[in-house]
């Protein structure tokens, strides 16, 4: 799981990530949250006051004075330790929540479009979710595990973590859900909520949200939470491209 970071050899727009590692609409955030699409062969940083993209290490210094200084991502309620909507409980992960997340990814259909997503067994399901609650802590927000109203069994994941990407900060959203629960709005319903409160609460911030080119139900999912299609922000994953739904006033 501790894999370094591989190039993509596609000689256009690179994403760099963590290997294995997916994205998003699918982004499991397997990864540290510092993944990026950038046009240069170097491991690209931002530093968070300025935003001017930088190389090297300090990430997690930079975020911690970042935060220390009243960090947009710091608002109480975009790291809200539970978000609920009509049907749904979104909660911050903890690590025994690992075998609820193991049944979404080590199902075949789940990672369908982003295979290197899967997880072929238990420990790999503890360390994504001991990363999950890594990033809560040091940036004071992440994914959460997503449930039914009145019920603790896990049916999904879905949340914003920050990312550079293109050379700039963006929050990548990512909505991932057990497959037997498909077709009810659940997807829907939690990126919405999301969305909605990033906006509120976050609105000088970019959401993105990345799908593979025949992922329809993936796609229709950003469109109802209110992301456009911006093809400037397209790059390649680590199953080939991406294609980014994102905030911004793209008309």
């Amino acid at each position: 799981m501790g894999s370094p970071a591989r190039r993509l050899t596609n000689p256009i727009t690179r994403c760099w990530a963590p290997s294995p590692y997916g994205y998003a609409g699918t982004d499991d955030g397997r990864g540290t949250g510092q993944s990026a699409c950038t046009k240069r062969l170097t491991l690209m940083r931002v530093r968070l006051g300025s935003r001017r993209p930088v190389t090297g290490g300090g990430l997690r210094e930079e975020v911690s004075a970042r935060r220390s200084a009243g960090a947009a991502w710091d608002h109480a309620a975009v790291g809200a330790p539970e978000l609920k909507t009509k049907r749904l409980r979104l909660s911050r992960p903890v690590t025994t929540d690992s075998s609820g997340v193991f049944a979404i990814l080590a199902d075949p259909r789940t990672a369908e479009h982003n295979p290197s997503d899967r997880l072929e067994d238990r420990g790999e399901a503890s360390e994504l979710v001991e990363r999950w609650v890594r990033h809560w802590e040091e940036h004071g927000f992440g994914y959460w595990c997503v449930r039914e109203s009145g019920s603790n069994r896990i049916i999904g994941y879905a949340g914003v973590k920050w990312m550079p990407m293109h050379g700039r900060t963006v929050l990548n959203l990512v909505y991932r859900f057990l497959p037997e629960v498909w077709g009810r709005g659940f997807a829907s319903e939690a990126a919405a909520a999301i969305v909605s409160r990033v906006l509120d609460e976050m609105p000088e911030e970019v959401i993105v949200a990345r799908v593979r080119p025949d992922n329809r139900p993936s796609q229709n999912v950003a469109l109802k939470a209110g992301l456009q299609r911006d093809a400037t922000m397209d790059c390649q994953g680590e199953d080939g491209l991406d294609l980014a739904y994102t905030s911004r006033d793209v008309n």
